[in-house]
């Protein structure tokens, strides 16, 4: 059986970080070992959200944004949503202090990416059940 969490170092500081997907989103959940009740929760969600596809409805299954390429000046990169690459580049451009004690603090990936100067190219979706 698979670790529902694990553990991420970055900058030499040690994450918990988590996923979940459902509802036509991916979220990766972060927080620091030292301090679990501070969460930060970062959803990408996809664009036809208010589109309830029948299968997820009916089977459980249902669609998902599963991989992001994202552009910034002449460099192209393709991450997956809910992998350690993408739980580590969000750790990289969170600031320190956006991890506060007994706090859950929810951001929207693609918001998150363009504040940060990057352009979505585009995203690729999965399927899960």
């Amino acid at each position: 059986m698979k670790r529902k969490t694990r553990t991420i170092t970055v900058n030499n500081m040690k994450y918990v970080w988590w996923y979940h997907l459902g509802g036509g989103l991916a979220e990766i959940n972060l927080s620091p070992v030292n301090d679990k009740t501070s969460v930060i929760t970062v959803n990408f969600l996809s664009n036809n959200i208010n589109i309830i596809d029948e299968c997820e409805r009916y089977i459980g299954i249902g669609k998902y944004p599963k991989y992001v390429e994202i552009q910034k000046d002449n460099s192209v990169c393709d991450i997956k949503t809910v992998s350690p690459a993408m739980a580590s580049f969000m750790i990289l451009h969170l600031k320190q202090d956006d991890f506060v004690a007994r706090k859950h603090i929810t951001y929207s990936g693609f918001d998150l990416l363009t504040e940060w100067g990057f352009s979505v190219n585009k995203i690729t979706y999965g399927i899960y059940w």
